[in-house]
């Protein structure tokens, strides 16, 4: 690699590790992840994604609890299935932000 690149490359990699660094941000990671199927506000949509805002199994779940859920999802067959759809894992996702995510469902939460 040319010596004159080094200056340039140390300093894109130091400008990131804050971004690593910095904890997860649940809505950022719901956006990323959820919306699609779940809706921007939580509010589902038609024959993709669950209401998280109403669910009660969102309200009753515990966070933890909650956490594992979306690490690793849920068959459509799946008798608490609300859907009959299937849910993906995200297993991939750092317990940081599996927790993040958590923490920003159920906050959106309006179920009675």
């Amino acid at each position: 690699m040319n010596n004159r690149l080094w200056p340039v490359v140390l300093m894109v990699v130091c400008a990131t590790i804050p971004a690593f660094a910095a904890a997860a941000d649940g809505g950022d990671v719901f956006a990323q992840n959820c919306l699609a199927c779940h809706g921007s506000g939580g509010e589902g949509i038609e024959n993709l994604g669950a209401n998280l805002r109403d669910s009660a199994f969102v309200r009753d779940t515990a966070a933890a609890a909650l956490v594992e859920f979306l690490r690793v999802g849920r068959f459509p067959d799946d008798p608490a299935s609300a859907t009959g759809r299937p849910m993906p894992g995200f297993g991939w996702l750092t317990d940081g932000e599996l927790e993040a995510v958590a923490a920003f469902i159920k906050s959106r939460s309006s179920a009675p």
